[in-house]
């Protein structure tokens, strides 16, 4: 009897040790577990919030216009009033090249950014019913330049030489996506109409923001309606589609017109409260912007405002004393603008996108080789892999 007691308490007891020790497997896991969720949630959300990969440049208001070189070319007076900022020699004829080869005002770096900015101008009502528009010297507009998706999002390439953009909708009759424009009382409520009263005060003014597209289909440098060749990234991984593959910085115009609050009286030059758009014609040295790619969005992230080219060629940011890096490093020759994205996808050149494309792009995954790199973002992965397929069967 004392052996049969024995033995069930022996048997007890290797029970109860293997549920013991199951139990400390089981926690072990769940805590390794959590440990991994919680690497893999610093590595991608973390550590997105440490810094702001952009850049930014401000420039004045510098002349008023019924121009415009993008929707009215070589019509001069033709365009609603336009408010032009950065390129002094903005007008109906401008091309990508005299834009390139103008001046600008805008600071600091005005030598370096030639770029054209330029939206529709304000306009009011007097209480006699006459109009008038608003044009005080002191608007501004922050132009920032950023990269799609935050720390995680695609590296980006540099501009096309004379790129041309449109972003909104100059024929709008009804709000507009907030994602693409809006208007504010300096960071206050947010509205996609111009009749937001603001205080009208230098420390807090009206403000307008306009983004741009930032996905680009590699080959036209404008389209018939302004925006096909341009697309808008995924807003949440900057993932551009497959049609409009190659990732430029995204743009996005912040507009200060101090000494006016909006409200009921006034409107945009391009008729009523909703019209607001916005236009633009690359003008970068290329020595600068691939700096500013390189240091502030690709290779190194960081948010680098009062952006200052010293005459060394020296680049500072922030106000900083120490060099960011040096634009005679680089070089100002424009790197080739990509192959046209029709023949993407046939890597043997046989005229032909199938198994055999298919084949060697595998071989070729996770490598930077540039036959492969279809969205030449120095990487063959996910995204060139959907370009291919896009094509597969042409």
């Amino acid at each position: 009897m004392n052996r049969s007691r024995t033995a069930r308490s022996t048997k007890t007891n290797r029970k109860k040790l293997f549920w013991y020790r199951k139990n400390i497997i089981l926690l072990c896991l769940i805590f390794i577990s959590i440990g991994l969720l919680g690497g893999i949630w610093f590595v991608f959300y973390g550590h997105a919030e440490t810094a702001r990969p952009e850049w930014n440049v401000e420039c004045d208001v510098d002349h008023y216009a019924k121009d415009d070189p993008i929707r009215f070319p070589n019509q001069s007076g033709a365009s609603p009033m336009n408010s032009f900022f950065g390129n002094k020699t903005t007008n109906a004829a401008s091309t990508g090249a005299s834009i390139n080869a103008g001046s600008s005002n805008c600071n600091y770096i005005s030598q370096y950014d030639h770029s054209a900015y330029w939206v529709p101008s304000i306009m009011y009502t007097n209480p006699d019913g006459s109009t008038g528009q608003y044009t005080n010297s002191g608007a501004t507009n922050v132009v920032y330049y950023s990269r799609p998706g935050g720390t995680n999002g695609p590296k980006v390439q540099p501009f096309p030489k004379g790129l041309k953009m449109l972003a909104g909708n100059p024929s709008a009759t009804t709000a507009q996506s907030t994602s693409v424009v809006l208007f504010n009382c300096s960071g206050g409520p947010e509205s996609a109409a111009l009749m937001t009263n603001c205080p009208g005060t230098a420390s807090n003014p009206l403000r307008g923001n306009i983004t741009f597209p930032s996905c680009w289909d590699g080959v036209h440098l404008d389209s018939a309606d302004h925006k096909s060749h341009m697309a808008y990234a995924n807003t949440t991984t900057g993932a551009c589609p497959a049609d409009h593959p190659v990732s430029l910085p995204q743009i996005l115009y912040d507009l200060h017109w101090p000494t006016m609050g909006g409200g009921p009286n006034y409107f945009l030059s391009s008729g009523g409260i909703y019209s607001m758009y916005a236009e633009f014609i690359e003008g970068w040295d290329t020595r600068l912007e691939q700096g500013l790619i390189d240091n502030c969005i690709n290779n190194a992230q960081n948010s680098c405002h009062l952006v200052n080219v010293g005459s060394n060629g020296a680049v500072t940011i922030n106000g900083s004393s120490s060099a960011l890096f040096n634009i005679n490093n680089y070089s100002s020759t424009p790197p080739p603008s990509p192959p046209p994205i029709s023949s993407s996808g046939d890597l043997n050149n046989d005229s032909h996108v199938n198994l055999v494309d298919l084949s060697i792009m595998l071989s070729k995954w996770g490598s930077n080789d540039a036959t492969a790199d279809l969205n030449h973002d120095g990487a063959v992965n996910v995204t060139d892999l959907s370009i291919l397929l896009s094509h597969y069967g042409t």
